[in-house]
Formats: C-alpha cells, structure tokens, sequence
C-alpha cells in the first residue's frame, strides 16, 4: 500500500470518527450534563418517577419526553444556529410554522393559519349552521338563569398587518372565516357577538398594537381591544361604561427578547421586540392595582380580578393566552371577573357561582380548528337543539348588569 493511499484511509478514518462524535455529542451533553444554557420558557421539567400504575405510565411517559427536550445536549444552541443559518443567511424561514415578513415581521403559520391567511377552505353552509346552533344553544341556557353572554372573537396578527406579509403569499378574493360566523351569528342568532378586527385596524396609528416576533397583540393592543369591547357591549347601563381613551394612558416602550415566533426559529436572542406598557394619568383603583399586575398573569389556568364599585357585579371569561393583554384593561368594569383558560364552557363552574355574564373569548385562528360539533359534546347541561337556530323572538336576558 502506497503512503498516499494509507494518508488517504487515515483521512477518512478520522473524518468518520469525528462524524460519529458529532452525533453522540448531544446524547453525551445530556448524559454528563455538560450543556451549560438547558434552555425552556416554561421552566426546565423536572426529572420522571417512576410509574406506580398504568394510568401514570401515560404521564410518565410524557414527563420523561419533557425532560429530555429541555436537556439534550446544546439543543437551544444548535436550532439556533440552525436558525442564524437558514434565516440569516439563506433569508428562508427555519420552522414551517413561522413566516417571514417585511421589516422584520414575524406571522404564525402554524394551526392552519397559512390557509386562514389565503382564504382557501371557508365555512360551508352546514358548518356555520353547526356553529350557531351550539353557541345559540349556550346563549339560551344561560338566558334561562337570566345570565347574559358575549362571544368575542380577536383577530390573527396576519388579518390587522397583512401589509407586512410577503407578497408572494396571495389570498382569494373571499370572506374568512371569522368574516363568514360573525355575519351569519349576527343575521340568524341573538348572541351578543363582539369582533374587534376593525377597531384594530382604525387604531394602527397609535403604533404597533401586536410584537413583530410573537403571535400575540401587547398591551396597547389590549387596551384598543378592551375599548372595542365596551363601545359594543349592550347594557342596561351603557352610561356607566367608560371606554378607556388613549389620552387616559401614557406610553412606556422598552427593548425585549424576541417573542414565540422567534423562538421557533431558534432566534429568541438574535432577535428583539418593543414592549409597549401603559400607566394611567390618573389614580388607578386601589381593589384593581393589588389584584392584577402585568407580569403575574402569566400562563395562569384561572386567574380572579376585582375592581371596586365597578358597573358589572360579576363575570366568568373562557379565554385563551390573546385575553393576557386584555385583562388589565377590561377588569375594571367588573366587581370579581373569573378568568379561566380554557375554551371548554364549564356549566358546573357556572352554576356554582352564577355570574352576571358569560363572555367566550376566541382568537380567530381557533376557528381553523375546531369542529363544530365538538362544540357542544361535553356540555350535557346545554341542549343541542337544533330547533333554536332561526328562533329569534325570545327575549334576550337582561343586558349584563342588574
């Protein structure tokens, strides 16, 4: 063997060995602990028991895969190369769930938001009959108990900023879905229906109402949300709701971390957002300042908020992360609100507390999701009566407050 071709086989001995380290080089990272930055928003998961059933064998199982993901070894470093790679240099997106837009925008693609965004699969006849008829029928039980209810529908980052998407990603000419259930809810139910899409849009003036690098509106958002709210909720007592006014607020904006988007492109800290923050000029009630404060909200399951003589006795909100930014802003208009994270409409926690008002809050991309009939299949206190859709000479219940 000639000392070329020994060189050679050294050569490609040594490039195999190193390719072998390199796949063992997470396993060991984990094994050894040897990734100094383990890294997850929620908080590291902490390590899996063991099983004392089968029924724990499931959870088991998925605490185990939790641990493991938090640490394997140099994970948040790799996806972020991974995502300083594809996303810098080869200007293409790292994770099929985000879009890149213009000037830094980040828009979610994920939970079939792509197709909500280029209208292609709309409601058919049948699927917003379902619809109406399951919110219809929630509507009448709580009506019965003379409780009111309000279905409020938030819109997509990609609906109030669709100038910033890439202009290769084209739409049909055609409603959405959010724009098909609000007509239809409103021609052929009697359910209060709130959609705040255009009182973003008028609002864009003011600045950025959601982060260019999360999915969420921040708290200006919220705050032109809760507005929107207010204006169009129907009371008795309308006289005493005061919508919040920008000129009610001062503007505080400081420098972030990059938000969930940029995290699912590796690039949380590559990447920086402005977060918007608002102090009211004048006093704000002592009962609301000690119950909610920006950051305590969190991801909390429930949250309870009180607001001192406020015009609205008592409400329960189902609502979903959108609602974070919301509730410092709309809190003050009820006695005691419970916030419960959650889309499933919890009948037992209604009759045990029987609140003034009901409000389902959803963000408009849920709508790409959700069966209609799933709607309805763990409420055994609210009958599915398809005979109520086009019922509409029963009187509403009493408008929010007593």
């Amino acid at each position: 063997m000639t000392h070329q071709a020994t060189t050679y086989r050294n050569y490609h001995r040594l490039l195999s060995l190193a390719f072998v380290l390199l796949l063992w080089f997470p396993v060991m990272g984990f094994v050894f602990d040897l990734d100094p930055t383990p890294f997850s928003d929620r908080g590291l998961a902490r390590p899996p028991v063991m099983p004392h059933s089968l029924r724990d064998l499931s959870w088991t199982h998925k605490t185990t895969v939790r641990y493991i993901k938090d640490r394997y070894g140099f994970r948040a470093w790799m996806l972020r190369l991974h995502g300083q790679i594809k996303v810098r240099l080869c200007g293409v997106t790292s994770n099929p769930d985000v879009i890149l837009g213009k000037e830094g925008w980040l828009f979610f693609a994920g939970e079939r938001n792509l197709d909500s965004i280029r209208r292609v699969d709309p409601f058919t006849q049948a699927e917003l009959e379902e619809f109406a008829t399951a919110l219809e029928s929630r509507r009448r039980w709580l009506a019965r108990q003379q409780i009111d209810y309000v279905f409020v529908l938030m819109p997509d980052k990609s609906t109030v900023y669709r100038e910033y998407l890439p202009d290769e990603l084209k739409s049909l000419e055609a409603p959405s879905r959010r724009e098909q259930l609000v007509t239809y809810l409103r021609e052929n139910t009697s359910i209060d229906v709130v959609d705040l899409t255009n009182d973003l849009i008028r609002a864009k003036n003011l600045g950025d109402l959601y982060y260019r690098t999360d999915t969420h509106w921040n708290h200006l958002g919220g705050m032109v949300g809760s507005s929107g709210f207010i204006r169009k909720l129907t009371t008795d007592q309308v006289d005493k709701l005061h919508p919040a006014q920008v000129d009610d607020f001062e503007f505080q904006s400081e420098p972030i971390d990059g938000g969930d988007l940029a995290r699912f492109l590796g690039l949380k800290f590559d990447m920086s957002d402005q977060d918007v923050r608002l102090k009211r000029v004048d006093n704000e009630p002592a009962a609301l300042k000690t119950s909610i404060e920006y950051t305590d909200i969190g991801n909390q399951d429930e949250v309870v908020t009180n607001a001192a003589a406020a015009p609205i006795p008592k409400a329960i909100i189902f609502r979903d992360s959108f609602a974070n930014a919301w509730i410092p802003y709309v809190s003050r208009y009820f006695d005691q609100a419970i916030w419960i994270w959650s889309y499933d409409f919890d009948c037992e926690r209604i009759r045990n507390e029987h609140p003034d008002i009901v409000i389902d809050q959803w963000v408009e991309r849920r709508l790409m999701t959700v069966s209609p009939s799933s709607i309805a299949a763990d409420e055994p206190c609210v009958p599915f009566d398809a005979q109520t859709l086009h019922a509409k000479t029963e009187t509403a219940a009493h408008r929010t407050t007593r």
